[in-house]
């Protein structure tokens, strides 16, 4: 069983070409950057990192080694070959910020020729997408929230709403029953007038001595409740009373 060990190696940019491209990065403060360069392989070398145009080897030279990678603080280099199209030269910052900005280059210092390299730029600006946009999320979470305790707090107080109104609805209808079935009731008893009257005459000897008076009642009313089925009253006859 015969297996082949390989790397994966994620990069933002492949630089090649003759001429070579500068090719601008727009990164945020706190990014990473890695970029591949393509170059020819001459054999002894020196791998270097810089920015600006390695004017100035102490000031601008980020990373150089003779060996096969680097690192430096925030920066790395690495030398990778054996594939047919040239050499591939690593290269990689951590941590970006706003004075990361400018031009950078990697190369191969080739004794006795010109070095051959490659360019890029890059463009660091501060997050002000993430620091606007977390207030902005952060607003729209508590509005939501806002919003469903208001909802929920509603929906309670309906529910415990609905049993009052049935109450009230079953006490006023408590109430015209007890209304209605006073109004049933029989009206209290009511006393009528009895009027008489008298009429004298003067006696003879063909007329008794007694003098009668007409007393007429009215019909009392029952003070119990009259039977449904009950014959109405007949009127009572006269009521007569001797005056002496």
């Amino acid at each position: 069983m015969s297996y082949v060990d390989f790397r994966i190696i994620v990069v933002d940019a492949l630089l090649t070409g003759n001429p070579p491209e500068v090719k601008t990065f727009n990164k945020t403060s706190g990014d990473n950057v890695v970029v591949a360069c393509n170059l020819s392989d001459y054999g002894e070398k020196r791998l270097y990192f810089c920015k600006e145009r390695c004017e100035n080897k102490d000031k601008d030279i980020l990373v150089e080694t003779s060996d096969l990678s680097a690192q430096r603080d925030r920066y790395s280099i690495e030398y990778v070959g054996g594939s047919p199209s040239g050499v591939f030269v690593y290269v990689s910052i951590s941590q970006l910020t706003r004075s990361d900005s400018g031009l950078y280059r990697c190369g191969l210092e080739i004794p006795f020729s010109p070095d051959h390299y490659r360019e890029f730029r890059i463009n660091v600006t501060d997050g002000v997408l993430l620091y606007v946009g977390l207030p902005l999320v952060v607003l729209v979470l508590v509005l939501v929230s806002l919003s469903l305790l208001i909802l929920c707090r509603r929906r309670r107080s309906k529910a415990r709403g609905r049993p009052v109104e049935t109450e009230y609805a079953v006490t006023e209808t408590s109430r015209v029953y007890e209304d209605i079935r006073e109004d049933g009731l029989s009206p209290p008893v009511e006393i009528s007038s009895v009027y008489s009257s008298a009429k004298y005459s003067k006696p003879s000897a063909a007329e008794t001595n007694d003098d009668y008076s007409v007393i007429t009642a009215a019909n009392l009313q029952n003070t119990a409740e009259d039977d449904s089925d009950a014959a109405p009253p007949e009127d009572d006859p006269p009521v007569y009373s001797t005056v002496h």
